[in-house]
């Protein structure tokens, strides 16, 4: 019992980490486009309150990262923006 609960607590974890780490990604692609980081989740079919649920702390599906990375990366290229710096 005490072995599950603490496999729940790990994922749980990694999945918060996953979420602080999108965020920061899109808070860092909406610096560099000069948009909002909910005009770039609304890009992304995800609405624009994405953002402030990765704030809030609340746990993101993979695919929906996924999703949010790769638009990230097509503005990016569309734009000519330099990820880095």
């Amino acid at each position: 019992m005490c072995h599950i609960y603490a496999y729940e607590i790990s994922h749980y974890l990694r999945t918060i980490s996953e979420a602080r780490k999108l965020l920061s990604e899109l808070n860092h692609a909406a610096a560099k486009l000069n948009m909002s980081a909910s005009t770039i989740s609304r890009l992304a079919g995800q609405g624009g309150g994405l953002p402030a649920c990765l704030e809030a702390g609340k746990r993101i599906w993979p695919e929906t990262a996924d999703k949010v990375r790769d638009v990230i990366a097509d503005l990016m290229q569309a734009r000519g923006a330099a990820w880095a710096s």
